[in-house]
């Protein structure tokens, strides 16, 4: 461990045989650095600037799986692949870019997490999501949903979507303040308001539709999660505030 440390501050970075991987637990005290603890606040930076620097760039290089049982294909992120099953579901499998994703574990991991969501959230919020696995692969059967553009602003949201949206800010806190973590929603502020990128809007209505995140904040290193859930509870406050005076 000292020679990958001393590796990692000296310039190196991490490969697709030594980087540390994830597996989807919210448990506190599970870390995805955490065989790096010993190391100084100031090192630890250094070493999930290397960590994100990996990430990223394998993200870039590696296609993601498109084609699965004649599926409609319609998206994929860094963790899974997702493909149109019916009208009313669809199935998502690992994207194949981080093999971790193929893992039991993370499977296991990510129905955890669901399950958790819903003792915080209306159940209507979280997408309706059964897990398997099927044919030693992670699958995920969930229902369809038709987001719109999940954008929050003073004009063009409407009135109900408004009244979901402090229900959603509001369990979203909750959830926050007992796990001290929640699902990467990237809520980022706008010129007029807020946009929730991984957060769908179906109608009225927001759908969290991903239980996980690879890159996951919230569980890389304890100071970090500290500076995450600060931050993320100040986002959602602000946005809790914009919604209930506009």
């Amino acid at each position: 461990m000292i020679d990958q440390k001393h590796n990692l501050l000296t310039g190196d970075t991490f490969t697709n045989l030594n980087y540390p991987k994830t597996y989807g637990s919210i448990q506190k005290g599970t870390y995805r650095l955490g065989a790096y603890l010993y190391c100084l606040p100031d090192e630890l930076e250094n070493i999930e600037h290397y960590l994100w620097k990996f990430v990223t760039r394998t993200a870039r290089t590696k296609r993601p799986v498109i084609d699965y049982e004649n599926f409609q294909f319609i998206r994929a992120g860094w963790e899974w692949s997702v493909f149109q099953r019916d009208d009313k579901t669809v199935i998502k499998i690992p994207a194949g870019i981080f093999p971790e994703i193929c893992d039991p574990q993370y499977l296991k991991n990510t129905e955890f997490s669901y399950h958790q969501l819903l003792r915080f959230f209306p159940k209507h919020f979280v997408a309706n999501t059964s897990f398997a696995r099927n044919k030693n692969a992670n699958v995920q059967l969930q229902e369809f949903v038709f987001g719109d553009v999940n954008v929050v602003n003073g004009h063009g949201t409407s009135y109900r979507l408004r009244l979901n949206l402090i229900d959603f800010a509001r369990s979203a806190l909750e959830m926050l303040a007992a796990w001290n973590w929640l699902p990467d929603f990237d809520i980022r502020k706008s010129q007029d308001g807020f946009t929730l990128r991984n957060v769908m809007f179906a109608g009225d209505t927001p759908k969290i539709i991903d239980f996980t995140s690879y890159y996951d904040a919230f569980r890389l290193y304890p100071a970090r999660t500290t500076s995450q859930v600060l931050y993320t509870k100040q986002l959602i406050q602000e946005l809790l505030e914009f919604l209930t005076r506009s």
